[in-house]
């Protein structure tokens, strides 16, 4: 990848978010995330949301590891989108990389991609799902002849109606709503 300078808070605050790459720069293992620009963020101070990574940052310290801006995003389907088209050029070219939890990293399985990618995305808030899959339901009917674009943006709408599924178990079980719902119900 191209390296660029560290995004400016005037471009940051132009756009939703963006799509990030950190390196371990002993081990050379990269994590690809996505993040909406919180205003006033500074570009450091996000590191990324991977616990495997938060482990590998506390043992080789903060200063071996360089954080890279790669591209825009302007909503939170096109950064869904784009993370995952990253990760998957990530394990293809080295096999491995922080995105563990990601339904896009190490599970060679499809159903377990999805199955992981649905359980993580359970924890957004209920009509967030419901909005994404609204959003990339109207993108696949826009999608172009390209099969592997149209089966990726299959497996996100199922991947996030089996997170719906999922939520609803985890409030019968329980009882009661989880941290995301419980905040939304509050405002």
């Amino acid at each position: 990848m191209t390296e660029y300078a560290p995004p400016t808070e005037a471009e940051l605050s132009e756009h939703y978010g963006y799509i990030y790459k950190i390196t371990n720069l002993v081990t050379g293992t990269v994590y690809i995330g996505e993040h909406k620009h919180v205003p006033g963020e500074a570009w450091t101070s996000y590191m990324g949301s991977s616990n495997y990574l938060d482990q590998e940052k506390r043992s080789y310290g903060l200063e071996n590891f360089k954080k890279e801006w790669i591209a825009w995003t302007e909503n939170e389907v096109q950064a869904l989108l784009l993370e995952a088209r990253y990760i998957s050029k990530q394990l293809a070219k080295e096999g491995f990389c922080y995105n563990s939890s990601n339904s896009y990293a190490l599970h060679r399985d499809p159903q377990e991609n999805t199955k992981h990618f649905a359980f993580k995305a359970s924890f957004r808030p209920k009509a967030r799902l419901k909005a994404i899959i609204k959003e990339l339901t109207a993108l696949g009917k826009q999608a172009s002849d390209d099969l592997a674009e149209q089966t990726a943006l299959s497996e996100l709408v199922f991947a996030h109606k089996l997170a719906l599924h999922i939520k609803q178990r985890r409030v019968e079980a329980t009882g009661r709503l989880d941290d995301a719902d419980s905040k939304q119900a509050r405002s």
